[in-house]
């Protein structure tokens, strides 16, 4: 454990020992505990992670997207259904 100081403008600076697991732009949540500054790294969500989670009810099924797509080129459903 290392002794860290309040700077002036209520800046902490971090030793190089906790500089290793964190990256500029990190959030964190603090909360008091006891005596205690607990810093709990905020973990944001990957986009892709995201997508691959949330549904859409209302999106329409495969059958009707090809309804669709093939209305827009003009091709009958007789003319697209191989």
């Amino acid at each position: 454990m290392e002794k860290v100081t309040v700077a002036k403008d209520m800046i902490i600076r971090l030793p190089n020992e906790v500089r290793k697991f964190v990256s500029e732009g990190d959030e964190f949540v603090v909360s008091i505990v006891g005596d205690s500054l607990r810093f709990k790294k905020v973990q944001k969500p990957d986009l892709l992670d995201l997508a691959a989670v949330r549904r859409d009810n209302d999106a329409p099924a495969l059958e009707e997207i090809s309804r669709i797509v093939h209305s827009l080129r003009g091709i009958s459903e007789a003319e697209g259904s191989h």
